[in-house]
C-alpha cells in the first residue's frame, strides 16, 4: 500500500473548513451574515465553542473516511468538490466583509 497521493486536497479542504468557521463566527456576531444551517445557528447561538467542536468534527469525520477510503477517482472527486466550494464560500466571506 503506497503513500496516500491527495493529502494536499485533505490538508486544503481542512484549513478552508477552519477558516469558514472563524469567518462565519465573526460575520454573524458583527451581525454581517446570518448562519443559514438551523442547527449551526443554534450552536453559535448557545455557545460558539459547540458551534466549532460540530463543525470541525464533522469535516474531520468526513475526510478521515475519504482517507481510509483510499486513493481512487471517486474520493479525488469528493475532495475536489469540497475544495471547489469551501473555495466558494470562503470567496463569499471575503466580499461580504469588504
Amino acid at each position: 500500500m503506497g503513500a496516500y497521493k491527495n493529502w494536499h486536497l485533505v490538508v486544503y479542504v481542512f484549513l478552508l473548513n477552519i477558516a469558514d468557521a472563524v469567518l462565519t463566527h465573526y460575520s454573524v456576531s458583527r451581525g454581517f451574515a446570518k448562519e443559514l444551517n438551523p442547527i449551526m445557528d443554534f450552536l453559535l447561538e448557545i455557545d460558539p465553542t459547540y458551534f466549532y467542536i460540530c463543525k470541525i468534527s464533522l469535516v474531520i469525520l468526513g475526510l478521515t473516511l475519504l482517507v481510509r477510503i483510499g486513493d481512487n477517482p471517486g474520493t479525488r472527486l469528493a475532495l475536489l468538490f469540497c475544495a471547489l466550494i469551501y473555495t466558494c464560500i470562503i470567496g463569499l466571506h471575503v466580499a461580504i466583509l469588504l
